[in-house]
């Protein structure tokens, strides 16, 4: 999808003041365009949540704020709670799932049994030409970072992490 420039999001909101994704577009145009949240992005998603407090969008980059001032467990806090409020189809929960077990990973935070659940992956007919262990099948089928993944990721500086959240809200902006 093609991105809408900060100036064309500022004339929406003054069309619809009361639509909290028009705020929180607003905001990702000019985390965007700053190349991170500055002052006039943390103001259209706070507005944004002011207007709906359920607002993923605005509350993942209020965490990506969070997480780059330094407050890891507060960001992983806020993105716990967009996890817990997200529908289970969701196309961008995977993504903050992996986000939220990276920043745990990597600053010592746990996360044991705050994490909600990834959805289950439809289970396969059992028997067949998969064979008889259908649970196994769709285990495999389960997509996940790797140990070596979650190693190299631990390693990051912090400024490596910023471009990390960023490519993933590049990744999540394009779905």
């Amino acid at each position: 999808p093609r991105r809408v420039p900060a100036q064309k999001q500022q004339r929406a909101v003054a069309l619809k003041a009361d639509d909290a994704g028009i705020w929180s577009a607003l905001g990702e145009a000019r985390t965007l365009k700053a190349n991170g949240v500055d002052a006039a992005a943390h103001q259209a998603f706070a507005k944004a949540v002011a207007i709906d407090p359920k607002d993923a969008r605005a509350r993942y980059f209020l965490g990506v704020e969070k997480d780059v001032a330094g407050d890891h467990k507060g960001a992983v806090d806020l993105w716990l709670a967009v996890l817990e409020d997200a529908p289970a189809d969701a196309p961008y929960a995977q993504s903050v799932r992996d986000l939220v077990q990276q920043v745990a990973s990597t600053q010592g935070i746990d996360v044991g049994g705050r994490l909600p659940p990834a959805p289950a992956a439809p289970m396969p007919p059992t028997g067949g030409a998969m064979g008889g262990d259908g649970a196994a099948a769709a285990a495999a089928a389960i997509p996940g970072p790797t140990q070596e993944q979650l190693s190299a990721a631990s390693s990051l500086t912090p400024s490596q992490q910023d471009e990390m959240a960023k490519g993933m809200v590049a990744r999540l902006a394009a779905r």
